[in-house]
């Protein structure tokens, strides 16, 4: 007999179990769906993931620490800061949710469609190293908050300019103020945060600095 799409959902979420126990009633042979179910099964036990998966998840984590880091940081005055700007997702994220506030983007070059760039006396274009420690000649210990997408997808370059830069991030921030980013960092003074509860840890990092305290 034949069977309506409406009658059996195939790629339905409902348990696999579901759609074996619907077609056995009808007699059907259920063999072919195991090419099917496995990569549902599998993504939802984590045995396996898509780049896309992965990169939704990412982005998920993503937002989710901005925004606490957001409700850290409310009442607290001063700028922000996103180090690397690249297609502007979460530049446009913090300007849109702080409008009032200043948020000095820094990148060593400009990428991001013409609607999600900073104006240009809120762009810093060049070295991380060098640009970091230019502007703390003027605003020392007055950030807020940092958000740092600095990952190139190269451990050992991600590494080497994260210790290069951890200390030159530290001298802009205010006592309170928070870091947020998609490397970890050892930096005196910076103490790591607990995750949103749906934030797989290792996907991102949370700090905040606090005077005469030491990294946990």
């Amino acid at each position: 007999m034949g069977l309506r799409w409406s009658e059996v959902q195939i790629l339905s979420p409902r348990p696999n179990s579901w759609i074996h126990s619907v077609l056995t009633a009808v007699s059907v042979d259920t063999s072919f769906l195991h090419p099917l179910v496995t990569p549902f099964n599998e993504l939802q036990l984590g045995q396996s993931m898509s780049r896309l998966d992965s990169f939704i998840r990412r982005l998920n984590a993503q937002r989710n620490c901005i925004d606490l880091a957001l409700g850290l940081v409310n009442q607290m005055p001063g700028p922000f800061l996103e180090l690397g700007l690249g297609n502007g997702r979460t530049y446009d994220h913090l300007r849109e949710s702080a409008p009032d506030r200043e948020i000095f983007v820094f990148d060593r070059k400009i990428a991001a469609h013409p609607d999600c760039r900073p104006p240009r006396q809120f762009m810093v274009v060049g070295e991380f190293s060098e640009t970091l420690e230019c502007f703390a000649r003027r605003y020392s210990n007055t950030a807020v908050l940092a958000h740092c997408d600095i990952g190139s997808g190269q451990p050992e370059a991600d590494r080497v300019l994260v210790q290069e830069i951890g200390t030159k991030i530290s001298n802009l921030m205010a006592d309170g103020g928070v870091v947020l980013s998609d490397q970890s960092f050892d930096v005196v003074n910076w103490h790591e945060c607990e995750l949103p509860e749906e934030t797989q840890p290792g996907r991102y990092y949370i700090y905040r600095k606090i005077s005469g305290s030491s990294p946990r």
